[in-house]
């Protein structure tokens, strides 16, 4: 008797499943401010800045200039400018309307893992900026654009707080903004209908392979409700970086679309911000003539000012 077993093919018919993608942190939207190189709805740009304030050289104070929407591949471009950096510890200075969650969390946690500084600041260049893609910079200056950083009027809201949340030391003062809402977990849907080809063995099914017939057209939906492990991640980070939790009670009792405000005490008493200052005090020209100038101080071999970045001449 023929004992092999009996195989044959069949299709089966439109097979669906849903496909969730991860969430991310609303934006909320506001005007571009006077005297910043931020645009608003660009994605994060990152560079390192000298200090250009008169009678600086030859030693002055350097910084990570961290500017524009938290986006999902922001993280990679911190990454290289902190390989720029190599292994000196410069402060980040941020001013953001926020952006995806994910994307802070991660550079919150690379930001503590090198043992940075953090604040609320922009810059405003000297010359040229990061944005302009005809920008060059001089040899001297080693990959470093010339400008001023500034408290006032720079901001930090949304997801931005978590980003600003893994700085060592972290300031943000009265004249700047940091503002803090709801959660909205964005969930987009696809159908898709898959075609799977399986044999019978012994009276039992087995795949053969499984290939996509179609895909339905995506769809989004929102909510504010946190789930839990959303809850636990905000948790668990807040933990981790020494903030306190309640932080979180604070987001959640405003609205996505509005923005709640956080004051300077109320900043210290959550321990979003270390100690009451601006953020430009960490990068003060000052600290570069103490005894021993901070970490962030780079001295150069002249007391000539580094010439600031200029455009490239039109062909």
């Amino acid at each position: 008797m023929d004992r092999r077993p009996k195989v044959s093919l069949k299709l089966l018919s439109q097979m669906r499943k849903w496909l969730f993608a991860l969430l991310a942190l609303s934006v909320f939207s506001v005007p571009a401010l006077a005297g910043t190189a931020q645009q608003d709805g660009q994605a994060m740009v990152f560079s390192i800045v000298r200090n250009a304030a008169p009678g600086c050289e030859p030693n002055c104070p350097e910084w990570i200039f961290a500017e524009g929407k938290i986006v999902g591949n922001s993280p990679s471009g911190l990454k290289r400018i902190l390989k720029q950096a190599g292994k000196r510890r410069l402060p980040v200075l941020i001013n953001s309307p926020g952006g995806d969650i994910d994307a802070a969390i991660a550079m919150g946690r690379m930001i503590r893992a090198r043992g940075l500084d953090t604040g609320v600041a922009t810059t405003r260049f000297k010359g040229c900026t990061p944005r302009d893609p005809d920008c060059r910079l001089p040899p001297q200056s080693q990959g470093a654009y010339s400008g001023n950083a500034y408290s006032g009027g720079a901001f930090c809201m949304s997801a931005c707080p978590l980003m600003l949340a893994g700085g060592i030391e972290r300031l943000a003062s009265p004249w700047s903004y940091v503002g803090v809402h709801q959660v909205t977990t964005v969930y987009r849907e696809a159908k898709v209908t898959y075609k799977t080809r399986y044999r019978i063995v012994d009276g039992k099914k087995e795949i053969v392979d499984r290939t996509v017939a179609s895909r339905g057209p995506t769809r989004t939906r929102t909510t504010t409700k946190l789930s839990k492990p959303i809850r636990k991640k905000l948790i668990g980070y807040f933990s981790e970086m020494g903030i306190r939790t309640a932080t979180l009670d604070v987001m959640l009792s405003t609205p996505p679309n509005e923005m709640r405000q956080l004051p300077e005490n109320e900043m210290l008493e959550l321990k979003l911000i270390t100690r009451f200052g601006t953020a430009d005090m960490l990068v003060a020209s000052a600290i570069c003539r103490q005894a021993v100038p901070a970490a962030n101080c780079r001295a150069t071999m002249t007391a000539q000012a580094i010439p600031g970045p200029v455009k490239a001449p039109k062909p």
